[in-house]
């Protein structure tokens, strides 16, 4: 992994994922060790590539991998928001904990993060997870359409189906003003917790 050109670094990672047995010791190092190259297209390949050839539950991978969430290329942390559920078992509350920080991510330019983040979470939450539809619902008032529609359809999975009646009449309002949309969504938020409680 010394050579000097990026693209065969990521190439490599890309060959030893396919390659190499799941659980493969000297393969996983390897790509570990690229989690830190100066090229986030290495970094990407490598978060990908860890999330291919270790098991689910493995903390060391999970804790390499939940670095990248904040890498500075929003490529890696999509791969990253994208291999969590691959590593980590549902219902890992520090996975979920971190996970929810991308949501607070609001550069526009990146809402893929922000979309990517809702789908880890529908992952790794088991249906009626609280804290996950507390989470969720947040994302109900973002600013790019795309991203509300995922939250919705996130909190109608974690809901489960008894509570997803409520929710559903919510993909209605979603495209409405703003007015409209946020009186809608505490609406049911409210529903649901009260039900929940209940």
């Amino acid at each position: 992994m010394e050579d000097p050109a990026w693209d065969v670094r990521q190439a490599v990672l890309a060959a030893l994922s396919v390659v190499a047995e799941k659980g493969d010791l000297q393969t996983i190092e390897i790509t570990s060790k690229c989690l830190q190259d100066h090229s986030g297209a290495v970094r990407e390949a490598a978060v990908r590539g860890l999330a291919a050839l270790v098991d689910q539950g493995n903390a060391s991978a999970i804790a390499a991998v939940s670095r990248c969430l904040v890498d500075d290329d929003w490529h890696v942390r999509i791969a990253t928001l994208e291999a969590l559920p691959v590593v980590a078992f549902q219902g890992d509350i520090d996975v979920i904990t971190a996970v929810s920080g991308r949501l607070q991510e609001r550069r526009e330019a990146v809402w893929l993060v922000r979309q990517r983040a809702l789908e880890a979470l529908g992952k790794l939450a088991f249906h009626g997870d609280g804290l996950v539809l507390s989470l969720v619902s947040s994302a109900l008032e973002d600013a790019i359409k795309e991203v509300r529609q995922t939250a919705l359809d996130v909190l109608i999975a974690v809901a489960g189906k008894d509570n997803a009646d409520i929710l559903a009449p919510l993909s209605k309002v979603m495209g409405a003003d703003d007015e409209v949309r946020q009186a809608a969504i505490r609406s049911a938020v409210q529903m649901l917790v009260v039900m929940r409680a209940t």
